[in-house]
């Protein structure tokens, strides 16, 4: 019988109205608990908690330091879907690399040996 681990959910902040990321007020809290990305390792277990982890001074720099990167955060997004696309065609390619193999181990596989020996019945 296997078991399956829960982990915690990782809070996200939201982009505000204001274009910079904010602390979200309709946050569902599921019940294994949410760790913040602001590198604490903490597991909150409440809403309250969670709440005031967010008034600490780590939170609000962590904050900050997302609305500074944000520039670099748009400009890794659209180098990691580039990187992507090309996968995807290198993928595609290898598959047809390998069905067009397999059709000429197949051919082969039909075609009918000859003793170039002499030496079976």
């Amino acid at each position: 019988m296997s078991e399956t681990a829960l982990t915690p959910d990782v809070y996200s902040p939201i982009m505000g109205e204001n274009g910079k990321y904010c602390d979200s007020k309709s946050l569902i809290f599921p019940n294994i608990g949410i760790k913040c990305g602001c590198s604490s390792n903490k597991v909150f277990l409440s809403k309250i908690t969670l709440n005031a982890h967010f008034k600490r001074n780590i939170h609000k720099r962590w904050l900050k330091e997302l609305d500074n990167e944000s520039k670099n955060h748009f400009t890794e997004l659209l180098k990691s879907k580039e990187i992507m696309t090309q996968q995807r065609k290198q993928i595609a390619e290898l598959q047809i690399a390998v069905s067009n193999l397999t059709l000429q181990l197949q051919r082969l596989q039909e075609v009918p040996t000859k003793d170039l020996l002499g030496e079976l019945d």
